[in-house]
C-alpha cells in the first residue's frame, strides 16, 4: 500500500479528474521532523493534498506491471477509514490523527478505501498532549494550512469538510468508479 508520493495536487475542483465526489475519512501519520510521514510507506506529506503513487511492498506486488493507484491487484492508494482510530495516538506517541478528503478512483479495502487523490482536512489534538506535542502538531498543521480541532470531536468536525465515507460506498465498487 502507498500514499503517494511527490504528486501534488492543486484541488479536487482543478486539476485531479473528478471521478468520484470527495468524501471524508480518517488516517493516521506519524510525526517526524521533516512533517506528517505515512506510517507504513514512508511518504512525507509536503502539501495538504497528494495524489497516490504505487511504492511495492510485497514480493507479489513487484512483479505488476506499471499502473496506476489504486489497483485492485494491489495495496497501493490512499488509505482512509470511515472512523478515526483514535487509540493509535495512545501507541504511538508520535502518531498523528486526521480528516482526509479523498476523491479520484477508490478502491475498497476491507473496511477501508485506497484512494487515488487525498486533502488533509484536519488534525485531531487531545487536550492532555504534552506542550511540545501540541506545538508540534500545531506547527504541522500551520506548515499544511489545515485546520485543528480537538481529538475526541474529530469525527463530528469532519462532517464541516464532505459527505462521510460510508461502508455502502465501500461495498459497491462500481459505484466509486467512473
Amino acid at each position: 500500500m502507498t500514499d503517494g508520493s511527490a504528486s501534488q495536487n492543486p484541488h479536487p475542483s482543478s486539476t485531479a479528474p473528478a471521478r468520484t465526489a470527495p468524501v471524508v475519512g480518517f488516517r493516521a501519520w506519524r510525526l517526524t521532523a521533516e512533517g506528517l510521514r505515512s506510517p507504513r510507506v514512508g511518504v512525507v506529506w509536503h502539501e495538504r493534498w497528494l495524489r497516490a503513487e504505487c511504492h511495492p511492498q510485497a514480493v507479489e506486488e513487484l512483479v505488476l506491471p506499471a499502473h496506476e493507484a489504486p489497483d485492485p491487484r494491489c495495496r497501493c492508494g490512499i488509505r482512509a477509514h470511515p472512523r478515526p482510530d483514535l487509540r493509535v495516538c495512545e501507541i504511538d506517541f508520535r502518531a498523528v490523527v486526521g480528516a482526509v478528503t479523498v476523491w479520484g478512483h477508490l478502491e475498497p479495502d476491507g473496511a477501508a478505501v485506497r484512494a487515488e487523490w487525498a486533502e488533509i482536512q484536519a488534525l485531531g489534538l487531545h487536550r492532555h498532549a504534552t506542550r511540545r506535542r501540541k506545538a508540534s502538531i500545531l506547527a504541522a498543521a500551520d506548515a499544511l494550512g489545515v485546520d485543528v480541532v480537538d481529538l475526541p470531536d474529530l469525527e463530528l468536525a469532519a462532517l464541516r469538510y464532505a459527505t462521510p465515507l460510508q461502508a455502502p460506498v465501500l461495498s459497491h465498487r462500481h459505484a466509486v468508479r467512473e
